[in-house]
């Protein structure tokens, strides 16, 4: 999902949305299981962790479900 996700933002440069609204694109998608998985990670809540947090934590994620 990650990589398809990337593959959709790459394709439209131009859509401007700031990393911030892409992570939460992104969250607002994943299936409730993968959700929890999220939250377990980033302690509860997503908004302790900067945008780049998430990206590199959903990047570490899709590689470890490999």
């Amino acid at each position: 999902a990650q990589e398809c996700f990337k593959l959709l933002f790459s394709q439209c440069p131009h859509h401007q949305y700031s990393l911030a609204l892409q992570v939460q694109f992104f969250y607002n998608d994943l299936t409730l299981t993968t959700k929890n998985v999220v939250d377990i990670a980033t302690e509860g809540y997503i908004g302790n962790k900067t945008p780049e947090d998430l990206v590199a934590l959903y990047e570490l994620l899709a590689s470890n479900s490999q």
